[in-house]
């Protein structure tokens, strides 16, 4: 029962994660199946948990740190390492890998790089938050910087792509040397 407890805790102390991790999963089902999205999930908590997990024990993969413990008794551990802490992995993960995913429905493409666009939009509103203003500034020219490459991606690439697709080919009629 305390697990339980400390679990509905984690849930209400960190509810952001849990909300992108929600909604990656339902992205994921919706592009490749609930099985699918949740053998996705459970591997990518497991290699997640492992990681962390041998971090604080032995510095691999990510260097060797130490998680304070100032919130035990008020949110779910997994031995030394937070459960809050793993599911990150999961909506960063797909993310990431969505774009590879995507077949058959209308902007399925734009599920991860959308998801990952909020959660860079939250840490930025978050660090604003706490009047970071120097890290604001950088975070923000990131998230800019971002926003400017996926936008050229989703506008200017393929309106190029499309000019050049509707001219003729050499050798077609219309075609003709430009001088």
């Amino acid at each position: 029962m305390e697990t339980l407890r400390l679990l509905w805790e984690t849930l209400l102390l960190r509810p952001y994660v849990f909300a992108f991790l929600g909604a990656a999963l339902l992205c994921a089902a919706a592009e490749q199946g609930l099985v699918r999205a949740l053998r996705f999930a459970g591997i990518v908590w497991g290699v997640a948990f492992l990681a962390e997990f041998a971090s604080t024990r032995i510095g691999v993969p990510f260097g060797y740190y130490e998680y304070t413990g100032a919130t035990r008794g008020q949110e779910l551990y997994l031995s030394n390492v937070p459960v809050m802490d793993t599911p990150s992995f999961i909506f960063l993960a797909y993310g990431a890998a969505a774009s590879d995913w995507a077949r058959g429905w209308p902007y399925r493409s734009l599920y991860g790089p959308a998801l990952v666009g909020l959660v860079l939009a939250f840490n930025v509103a978050v660090t604003a938050g706490i009047g970071a203003w120097r890290l604001l500034g950088v975070s923000s020219a990131l998230a800019g910087s971002l926003a400017l490459a996926a936008a050229s991606r989703l506008w200017i690439v393929p309106s190029c792509a499309r000019a050049h697709l509707a001219e003729p080919a050499v050798g077609q009629p219309g075609w003709e040397v430009r001088r």
